[in-house]
């Protein structure tokens, strides 16, 4: 906004009012810091205090005094569109809307419109001052620029060139490159002729050709002042990608550590587990081995007290089976 401040001033010097000012008429640069107005065709010539009589423009950002038919001044009617274009930027629609042009032009001519609750003091303030339906109480454009919500922004203001008072300036570089390589033949021309053609603002092959090849090379730097910008923004979200990629990659490699270290937990824990059931396996094996043998031997010795005759004594050797076998011999004997 403050750049079409600056473009309604410079303007304004020229003594010219655009009078259709509006979002489809303002381009920006590739590099989205600049603006360009555009479309000039309903613009006209005109003094500050000059009146005009045409109505024109776009219905949604013409002026009330425009829509009514009475004469107006270029100015202030270029001040009310760009209050539009302001309040389309702040709060992404129009203040006047409506399908029917009737209803739409008696919005415009009462001046009545939503204001947001977020929008700041101060820029409500401007937008109401802006936005006034009496065009001889409408801000201009020197209390805009003294105003608090315009001047919170502290980046100077473009100033533009008035082609008839003021030099155009000249690029001697550039202008001596084009003597060089497009009118080597002309011996005539020399730099500080063409320099003053410049700075006139004379139009001819010469200033053509110059305007020319400087906006070639203006384009070229600015396209490798994008293209730069775009190589470190890509290198530092690639740096920055990496990083996190490297942070993911020592978070995985932590967490896969973790659970290695899990797993061989686990796996200890259940070698030690079936270690214990084979060892409980072997004592318990053990111990009845052991009931075994002591019952075996008290059924040997009960046998051995039935069958035992004048203090015989009989030792237990070799197995059961043949223990047995001897003890029933050794009774059929005796029978």
């Amino acid at each position: 906004f403050r750049q079409i401040i600056s473009v309604l001033e410079y303007l304004i010097e020229l003594g010219i009012s655009h009078r259709d000012i509006k979002p489809e008429n303002i381009l920006l640069t590739e590099s989205h810091t600049q603006i360009k107005f555009i479309d000039f065709g309903l613009s006209n010539y005109c003094n500050q205090n000059e009146l005009l009589h045409s109505s024109c423009g776009s219905p949604c950002y013409a002026s009330p005094e425009m829509l009514s038919g009475k004469a107006y001044r270029g100015t202030t009617t270029d001040l009310w569109s760009a209050g539009i274009v302001l309040y389309s930027m702040l709060v992404g629609a129009l203040p006047f809307d409506d399908q029917e042009l009737n209803k739409l032009y008696e919005q415009i001519k009462v001046g009545k419109f939503y204001i947001p609750s977020t929008l700041s003091l101060e820029a409500i303030d401007l937008l109401k001052k802006i936005l006034e339906v009496n065009p001889k109480k409408r801000i201009n454009i020197e209390g805009v620029k003294n105003h608090p919500w315009f001047k919170m922004e502290e980046n100077p203001l473009y100033k533009g060139i008035n082609i008839s008072v003021e030099h155009f300036p000249c690029d001697t570089k550039i202008a001596s490159y084009v003597i060089k390589n497009y009118f080597k033949e002309d011996k005539d021309i020399t730099l500080s002729m063409f320099v003053k053609m410049i700075h006139t603002h004379e139009c001819n092959r010469y200033t053509a050709t110059y305007y020319l090849v400087k906006n070639n090379v203006l384009g070229i730097e600015e396209k490798f002042k994008i293209r730069k910008d775009k190589k470190s923004r890509n290198k530092e979200t690639k740096e920055d990608s990496n990083e996190k990629n490297n942070e993911k990659d020592n978070n995985k490699k932590g967490d896969d550590k973790n659970d290695e270290k899990k797993i061989n937990n686990e796996n200890d824990k259940n070698k030690e587990d079936e270690t214990n059931l084979f060892l409980e396996g072997i004592i318990k094996k053990k111990e009845e081995n052991t009931r075994n043998k002591k019952k075996e031997i008290i059924d040997i010795k009960n046998n051995l007290g039935n069958s035992q005759k004048n203090d015989e004594i009989f030792y237990f050797t070799g197995n059961i089976e043949d223990e047995n076998q001897k003890l029933r011999s050794k009774t059929e004997e005796d029978v």
